[in-house]
């Protein structure tokens, strides 16, 4: 598998990775009872495949994930980017409206990918 992830929440992930960011042990995604997911959901192509490994079938915004006990009780992993991907400053906000960020993310974190400055389509912004 791929030791990195492409993107903050590693839908594509397929590492080795198998304990949470808080050092706990992950279960094997099919000892869960809570378990609904499809081979489909999985980049490895299937539950058993992906034995106790951090992914995440429902693409969860905080990224990839693991169950720790077979209740369905989960945490969060960490997982290195890769190659040109990267978490350093100048692709995070450190300020309160990111007048200082200077990055080159151009996809939002539910995947959409982000419309070029230049362009004049409009589009209804939310705010929360």
């Amino acid at each position: 598998g791929q030791e990195c992830r492409d993107t903050k929440i590693g839908e594509t992930y397929t590492g080795t990775v198998h304990q949470t960011a808080l050092g706990q042990p992950c279960e094997h995604w099919s000892n869960v009872n809570q378990t609904r997911y499809k081979d489909s959901d999985f980049p490895d192509g299937s539950i058993q495949s992906s034995m106790n490994f951090c992914r995440n079938p429902n693409r969860r915004i905080n990224g990839i994930w693991c169950y720790v006990d077979s209740t369905g009780q989960y945490g969060y992993c960490n997982a290195p980017y890769c190659g040109n991907v990267t978490a350093d400053s100048r692709n995070c906000k450190t300020s309160r409206h990111g007048s200082d960020y200077a990055g080159n993310i151009s996809h939002t974190m539910q995947g959409y990918q982000c419309q070029a400055w230049h362009k004049q389509k409009r589009y209804t912004y939310f705010f929360l």
